[in-house]
């Protein structure tokens, strides 16, 4: 895991006033670390800034310094900017992490990963954002520990574009993120869970798709917590939540229409 950076920097007086650190974890879209450069023409440097950058065993992660708020343009020779004695700080992972990625079926998100050489990994958690990039945390499970262990996690479809990342927790508090993996998002349905969260009764309204003839809700955990039959061609049923403990699950409707899944958390 990356865990810093500095180097020396010297620009001229019409060279880059900022910069910015962007890596290709995540194709170098997020801002790992800004700053300002001083346009001096005197050497400085940045002083250590702080990354948080993991990538897939065995996969070279290429990091990238763009220098911006500059007055001159280099190809007229009006702007000079010179960047030197990079440093790279790094900090080994409880968990290694060897593959991360997504897949779609019947409106189900399935995640699956692959980790290597865990040693007192204290647990990972899976983090979902929309279009947005504001990341919450959707679940987590324990970290198995040994040589090579294999996880999965499923989450229902969105309407919207999703991105899921995995964050590393280590037993002592420390974390590192994974590399980010997008899924594109479903077309509007018409079908609404009411309320959600919910804590007695979770009320399904499915409108024009009423094809469905059972249902099945399965926990974060991906063991099946309840099944039922209701007669096809309902618009609204309500499901009865009693059973089942705080937490999020995954609810799919099932019948002559295929299958459409959707998460509710019971409080």
């Amino acid at each position: 895991m990356l865990t810093g950076i500095s180097f020396g920097s010297r620009s001229t007086s019409t060279g880059p006033q900022a910069y910015a650190v962007t890596s290709s974890v995540d194709g170098f879209t997020s801002t790992l670390a800004a700053g300002a450069l001083s346009n001096n023409s005197t050497w400085t440097t940045t002083g250590q800034q702080a990354l948080n950058v993991v990538g897939l065993a065995g996969v070279p992660v290429i990091l990238r310094i763009y220098g911006f708020n500059g007055t001159g343009t280099p190809s007229l020779n009006t702007a000079n900017w010179r960047v030197d004695d990079l440093t790279l700080y790094t900090t080994p992972l409880p968990i290694k992490l060897i593959s991360f990625d997504a897949t779609v079926n019947a409106g189900t998100v399935r995640l699956k990963w692959l980790t290597g050489e865990e040693t007192d990994g204290g647990k990972i958690v899976i983090e979902k954002a929309g279009d947005s990039r504001n990341f919450t945390e959707i679940g987590e499970v324990a970290a198995k520990n040994g040589l090579e262990n294999s996880y999965s996690f499923e989450d229902a479809l969105s309407t919207g574009n999703s991105y899921y990342r995995l964050k590393l927790v280590d037993k002592n508090g420390s974390f590192a993120y994974s590399n980010t993996v997008a899924v594109k998002g479903k077309a509007t349905t018409s079908i609404s869970l009411f309320p959600n969260p919910a804590a007695s009764t979770l009320r399904i309204n499915m409108g024009k798709k009423a094809t469905y003839s059972s249902y099945r809700i399965v926990g974060i955990d991906g063991r099946v917590a309840m099944t039922a039959d209701f007669p096809e061609g309902n618009s609204e049923i309500v499901v009865d939540l009693a059973g089942l403990t705080k937490g999020r699950y995954l609810i799919s409707l099932e019948g002559n229409s295929g299958q459409e899944s959707h998460s509710f958390i019971k409080e």
